[in-house]
């Protein structure tokens, strides 16, 4: 018996989605079916809504600070599901994960300096990088059937080249890939060896299947640590993205303090009274629902690879081990620009196309399943009727 229905459907148009209403901006056609910004289409539980509400009973919504509250529940998250022992004062918030990754630029590297990311990955780490005019050096990884590793010989040699700073994602974003201990030992003990800052968003790492488990990279020793900011939400984990709330992890207390006095400077170390108390709330309150949510998530991703893999075999998956996310590889139907053609204008579905998540994304599109059963097979029913030989 469950608690939490994941079958309501909710009209998100007409409250400035930018999954929904700015469709037109990114496709040229309000007309799609939305399957790729990657937040969820599912109610934000009550055990969230019910204190914003009654705070918003409130006549005065000034200034705010976050009470020794705030920092007892995410540190408690984090022992709890990921058996991370982390303190207090190593939290420090930020609006968002991409901001912290700016701050961390700003904070610690000068103009042309080397930063390691690991493409197909989260464009806004190309965006930031180049936006801030440091060199973007890239480690692809390496395709090992339906599944990326690390190159780590290639990310060696980048790191003797010079490189100051890493940009990891775990749980990995697109491919849907859970870091194995020994494979961010092994990225760790490279930072360390060549005095590489380590930044790792680990955005995802409450979504996770139950196969499977996250390891901060900063758990796996202190070495590691001493060198890492983890970055955090709740925002994909309980559909607050909306709040701009996030926070980061940093035990080493020269580093982090030089990294708040960034964020002091550019006074974005407030926060927002809404935010917080989201935050607060879902991390006081969720365990119930994101275990619901999980097992929801799962008949969805193994319902739509069985699906696929039935009526379109020549589509290649990669099986998410995290996400709400389907990395799918249509290199068999056509060049990128002739499969998102088919997919606008036949299917009539909007999924983000590989390329934009950089070398090695190209005939790959994003389809999100983080929504209802019923949308999900909509969805793929519509792309299936066009793809289908």
């Amino acid at each position: 018996m469950t608690k939490y229905n994941f079958d309501t459907l909710l009209d998100r148009k007409g409250t400035n989605c930018l999954k929904y209403d700015a469709l037109n901006l990114f496709f040229g056609s309000e007309e799609l079916q939305p399957f790729w910004v990657a937040d969820t289409d599912f109610e934000t539980p009550e055990f969230i809504m019910e204190p914003l509400k009654k705070r918003l009973n409130h006549p005065a919504l000034g200034y705010t600070f976050r009470p020794d509250h705030f920092f007892d529940v995410i540190r408690e998250w984090q022992q709890k599901r990921h058996q991370w022992e982390i303190k207090n004062a190593w939290i420090t918030t930020t609006p968002g994960v991409v901001s912290a990754i700016s701050n961390a630029i700003l904070a610690f590297t000068k103009e042309k300096d080397s930063i390691i990311v690991q493409s197909p990955v989260y464009f806004p780490f190309f965006h930031t990088i180049n936006g801030l005019d440091r060199t973007l050096s890239n480690n692809p990884l390496k395709r090992v059937g339906n599944r990326y590793e690390m190159d780590l010989e290639h990310f060696e040699q980048l790191a003797k080249e010079g490189a100051k700073m890493f940009i990891l994602c775990n749980p990995h974003n697109p491919g849907g890939m859970v870091w194995s201990k020994e494979t961010l030992l092994k990225v760790g003990e490279l930072c360390v060896k060549y005095d590489i800052l380590i930044v790792s968003d680990e955005i995802h790492s409450d979504l996770i299947f139950e196969e499977h488990r996250h390891i901060p990279i900063a758990s796996i020793n202190k070495e590691i640590a001493n060198r890492t900011f983890t970055l955090m939400a709740p925002s994909k984990t309980f559909n607050i993205a909306g709040l701009s709330t996030s926070f980061v992890v940093c035990s080493n207390p020269k580093l982090r303090s030089k990294f708040d006095k960034m964020l002091n400077t550019l006074h974005i170390h407030g926060g927002n009274l809404i935010g917080n108390i989201a935050c607060e709330a879902a991390y006081q309150n969720g365990d119930t629902w994101l275990d619901e949510l999980m097992a929801y998530l799962k008949r969805n991703r193994d319902e739509a690879i069985a699906l696929l893999r039935k009526e379109l075999p020549q589509l290649e998956i990669f099986v998410p081990e995290a996400t709400y996310l389907l990395w799918l590889d249509f290199s068999h139907y056509g060049n990128e620009k002739e499969v998102e053609t088919r997919l606008k204008e036949g299917a009539k579905i909007a999924l983000n196309k590989g390329s934009t998540f950089g070398e090695g994304g190209e005939g790959f599109f994003r389809f999100n399943y983080g929504c209802p059963h019923q949308v999900m097979m909509e969805g793929l029913q519509k792309l299936i009727t066009e793809f289908k030989e």
